[in-house]
């Protein structure tokens, strides 16, 4: 097949209802890879670090104890809680996509041997094949997963049975492994049809500011697992500290033995924690793009330089936070996108300064917006 040659093509918007039912979707998978093993043998460390302190004395170790239960329990309802604070999320993301009308603006995806392309009023955001790293058909649709983090979907209402199957049996073949069918798409007699899909018009104005650089994968991992690694780093230290005391307080009281296996079983648990730290930072394998931003009074374009450019313009009302993250000047966004330019982006200092201060400006402009 020829690169630009349409495997197929298929017109849809999604709606507010629709948008539930992805975010139903997302949770669920993410809170599926969040794995049961991992939480057993931190549970079953934690538990025999609580063990060791009672058999040696639970009323002089009380305070410890209470601090490694309530770890305990924080890993067992992990789920629960990280579920709740997606819950959360997804509402704060109702409200932006109200706010910039999102929903049931029509969009068009195009199928092609080596790349998904996807484009509406505001984005022709192109997804080649080996950055995707999983698809799902389900009765409701079908989701692509862009980098492990990035859903796109598209509601079954908008296939007809022609146009499922030949994406379908693509996806199967390109994929392999990576495409799960949970269950085919409930279809109906005929396609919806949406609107006419708006192209995106490039900006004839000048920019603010302008940055062209090196998107690199490195940089890339580092800002996306952040969250993760600071949680990690938290509880790891947390630990730490309990082993030190645990081991001072056995060696002031001469008991060697429980000054040494308590440390011991304590290093278990922050290997536990390590192996998970490690993973996250290696699971990130995010390809280098060059990449251009052009910031706006009201919004930023990104501008992604491949053989199929990709377009697309992030209106301020989604702003959230400018901070800075080692060499980097990261601006995230209301629905969990970011964006970030590298310190070697910026003419001097001051460009940077200047440029930090421009946003945060913004980010209270449209706080409450």
């Amino acid at each position: 097949m020829e690169p630009n040659e349409e495997i197929a093509r298929v017109r849809f918007v999604v709606n507010e209802q629709d948008f539930g039912r992805e975010m139903d979707f997302i949770i669920a998978r993410t809170l599926a890879g969040l794995k049961p093993a991992t939480q057993v043998e931190l549970t079953i460390s934690l538990l025999l670090v609580v063990l060791l302190l009672a058999a040696t004395g639970w009323q002089r170790h009380l305070a410890i104890i209470v601090v490694l239960l309530l770890l305990a329990v924080l890993v067992v309802a992990w789920k629960v809680i990280f579920g709740w604070v997606l819950r959360k999320s997804y509402d704060k993301m109702v409200k932006v996509k109200q706010q910039t009308g999102e929903f049931d603006a029509p969009m068009e995806a195009v199928f092609y041997p080596n790349r998904i392309t996807l484009t509406g009023a505001d984005t022709h955001s192109v997804f080649p094949w080996n950055e995707i790293t999983n698809a799902y058909e389900t009765p409701d649709g079908l989701y692509l997963v862009h980098q492990r983090n990035r859903y796109l979907y598209v509601p079954a209402r908008f296939f007809d049975q022609e146009t499922a199957v030949a994406i379908t049996s693509f996806l199967a073949q390109t994929l392999g492994k990576q495409f799960e069918r949970e269950t085919p798409m409930t279809l109906s007699g005929m396609a919806e049809m949406p609107g006419e899909t708006a192209q995106p018009v490039m900006e004839e104005n000048e920019a603010r500011y302008q940055f062209d650089y090196d998107m690199t994968g490195k940089d890339i991992s580092a800002v996306a697992g952040r969250s993760s690694r600071i949680i990690l780093t938290v509880f790891g230290l947390l630990i730490a500290v309990v082993c030190g005391l645990m081991a001072w307080r056995f060696l002031q009281r001469g008991s060697t033995y429980a000054a040494v296996s308590a440390p011991v079983v304590c290093l278990i648990v922050i290997a536990v924690f390590v192996y998970t730290y490690l993973k996250i930072e290696g699971a990130g394998n995010y390809p280098t793009k060059q990449v251009t931003l052009r910031w706006y009074d009201d919004h930023v374009t990104t501008v992604t330089h491949q053989e199929d450019e990709g377009f697309h313009r992030v209106p301020y009302v989604k702003l959230k936070k400018v901070r800075r993250q080692g060499h980097l000047t990261v601006i995230t966004f209301k629905d969990n996108m970011f964006l970030y330019v590298p310190q070697s982006a910026f003419s001097d200092e001051g460009q940077r300064t200047s440029f930090e201060i421009f946003l945060k400006e913004k980010c209270v402009k449209y706080s409450n917006k």
